[in-house]
């Protein structure tokens, strides 16, 4: 008897559950016209400044592709900090706006402004101060043998370094590793050499490449333990040369960050129809996106 009724119980929740989900139909939901999107990050270690300008997609049921993209190309760009103006240029090649920084020096903690003007008169602005210097983190690196591995080895990276005291910090960690290999040919011995740079995820479901001090100011912070990706796309490899490791630590401010922490949220709860829906919101007044600003420490080594 209790076996029939768990049954039962369970046949009417399913059946409640699939009376929920009712499939509506596009041609009822409110019309919306594609929002203007804007996204620029500033840091003292560009050469080259960016901003990237672009109209939404909407899309309803099936997610548009991340490829599609709708860059806007007649709006005027400019970056700003006090009279010190100029004007960016837009790259049809790179679809985007861009000024040579030796034009426009970026420094630590001065606060800019980002303008972007459309001929229709539509406007977005903001503001993004750049945040201080950042440590040189210690770099800690682990293997374990892999024989299904191109290299023969899983490789894992992780960052490590000591929080600036008294003073509220946001970080990102990131790296990418390059990789080369002498390739047997399809149907003959020819070796054909190929090179390949492959970034490295330090994030997982519960870990964020974006990190912050709270809870541990002026304490030894250590990352997510990021994997080296490498590919191979022909024949196994006959050499594989030494390995370049770059790794990144990002001292970024409060805007990029939750930014970012956002995305991310979004990204974990994609696939659970039980999440609520989360609204991006940026700091640029007039558009979608984000003007924010890092400032940068690299580690690079080879590994043999």
């Amino acid at each position: 008897m209790k076996t029939l009724i768990l049954c039962l119980t369970l046949l009417m929740l399913v059946s409640g559950c699939a009376g929920l989900v009712q499939d509506v139909d596009p041609a009822r939901l409110p019309k919306t016209d594609p929002q203007l999107v804007v996204h620029s990050y500033l840091s003292p270690q560009d050469t080259l400044l960016t901003v990237v300008v672009s109209r939404s997609r909407t899309s309803v049921g099936v997610l548009v592709d991340s490829t599609q993209f709708n860059p806007v190309s007649d709006a005027r760009v400019t970056l700003s900090e006090g009279n010190n103006l100029v004007i960016l240029r837009f790259n049809p090649q790179r679809a985007l706006y861009q000024v040579d920084a030796r034009l426009f020096t970026v420094k630590v903690d001065h606060t800019y402004t980002l303008s972007v003007e459309l001929p229709d008169g539509q406007r977005a602005t903001a503001t993004t101060t750049v945040p201080g210097t950042v440590p040189t983190p210690e770099v800690l690196l682990d293997s374990v043998a892999n024989p299904a591995s191109l290299a023969g080895v899983d490789y894992f990276v992780q960052l490590r370094w000591q929080d600036t005291a008294g003073e509220v910090n946001f970080y990102q960690v990131a790296g990418d590793n390059e990789y080369g290999s002498l390739y047997r040919s399809y149907g003959d011995s020819v070796e054909v050499p190929y090179q390949a740079i492959n970034g490295i995820a330090f994030q997982s479901y519960n870990e964020s490449p974006f990190l912050t001090d709270a809870n541990r100011d002026g304490q030894v912070i250590n990352s997510p333990r990021g994997q080296l990706q490498i590919y191979a796309t022909t024949n196994p490899p006959s050499v594989i040369p030494p390995f370049l490791l770059n790794v990144y630590l990002l001292s970024v401010n409060r805007a990029y960050y939750e930014y970012y922490e956002m995305i991310l949220s979004q990204a974990r709860n994609e696939d659970n129809p039980f999440a609520e829906p989360m609204l991006i919101r940026g700091n640029i007044q007039g558009a979608l996106g984000c003007f924010g600003a890092y400032n940068g420490a690299k580690v690079s080594f080879r590994l043999r």
